[in-house]
């Protein structure tokens, strides 16, 4: 490390002695280590673990050391368990269903389609709010059309009502099944 710049890693440059301390070994006119408190600062330690981690206590990330914790002491696992019990119920109590349902949604809608709220809106009024099949119309708030996506390659294809979505994961399943579902129904018209 060049003479002079703070031990930290900061890349500062650090004041010089005013005076010569004999216990600290140091000549007046030699440069500090640290800039005032950066001494404090220390370069993260990662866990033997998970290097990918930091370091919570005894060389191990957090859910190591919990973990490790607990399975020692059974006691304390059964306390936090409990306090999270306790904290859920109290959050439950005091939050607004509608709110909560509507963040459902969006997390839903995020999680298995990659589409946003404003997204479904958008495609809901490309297709008028009907079914892209039979053209049944969306009735908001109970009975929300369902968005289809192909199974393999996971890409949104449109919006279908609960019957023509069920229909089309059969067809999709075993395109032959259509076809034998058409001559059952003919053999016994």
């Amino acid at each position: 490390m060049k003479e002079g710049l703070c031990k930290c890693g900061c890349g500062n440059v650090t004041n010089k002695w005013k005076q010569s301390y004999t216990s600290k070994n140091v000549k007046k006119g030699d440069y500090k280590d640290f800039i005032y408190g950066h001494q404090s600062r220390k370069k993260p330690q990662y866990a033997k673990c998970h290097p990918d981690r930091l370091v919570k206590s005894k060389g191990l990330c957090g859910s190591c050391y919990n973990k490790a914790l607990f399975d020692a002491k059974p006691e304390l696992r059964k306390k936090a368990n409990k306090s999270r019990r306790e904290r859920h119920t109290v959050e439950i109590k005091t939050r607004d269903p509608i709110k909560h349902a509507e963040n459902q949604r969006a997390r839903r809608l995020k999680h298995r389609y990659n589409l946003t709220i404003k997204q479904y809106d958008e495609m809901l009024k490309q297709q008028n709010s009907v079914c892209a099949i039979c053209k049944t119309k969306s009735k908001n708030g109970k009975h929300r059309l369902y968005v289809d996506h192909n199974h393999t390659t996971n890409k949104t294809r449109g919006l279908l009502c609960a019957r023509c979505n069920t229909t089309v994961g059969y067809i999709e399943t075993d395109i032959n099944h259509i076809k034998n579902c058409k001559n059952y129904i003919e053999k016994y018209k």
